[in-house]
């Protein structure tokens, strides 16, 4: 298949001037990363209508409140924290290729050529943050 052709694991809908964390229901995928099912090259956020107008801001790894991954597991108990943060995040712009947008405050989605986020977390610290519990749910959360 082309690339940012698949279909996505999740889809959230976002409204005009919304701010605070968002959430994707990522739990499907951590499992296949973890099993060894799917190498983990993290995730792709792009507007699900590229033809629309506007677009959306979210904090970088390298801004106060960066991407998270949230692992909930069952027995024995979770360890504290609010989450795994992300190892990688840039946003790629199909109007500015072969550019550096690793290092900028926000990641940006837009349909202004088709912008898209990419953000991946270290398959070891989800390894140990699972440890021998059992996974029941993860969450990549972008502010």
């Amino acid at each position: 298949m082309p690339p940012f052709a698949i279909a996505p694991t999740h889809v959230i809908l976002h409204q005009n001037n919304q701010s605070g964390w968002v959430e994707w229901d990522v739990t499907g995928d951590v499992r296949t990363f973890l099993s060894h099912q799917a190498n983990n090259y993290g995730w792709i956020i792009r507007k699900d209508d590229e033809g629309a107008s506007g677009q959306v801001d979210y904090a970088s790894r390298e801004n106060t409140n960066p991407p998270q991954l949230v692992v909930e597991l069952g027995d024995p108990a979770p360890p504290a924290g609010n989450g795994l943060t992300a190892i990688s995040d840039a946003d790629v712009r199909s109007g500015s290729p072969n550019q550096n947008q690793g290092n900028r405050m926000r990641l940006q989605a837009q349909n202004s050529g088709n912008n898209r986020v990419l953000v991946q977390f270290d398959r070891t610290a989800m390894l140990a943050t699972v440890g021998s519990g059992t996974l029941q749910t993860a969450k990549l959360r972008l502010y």
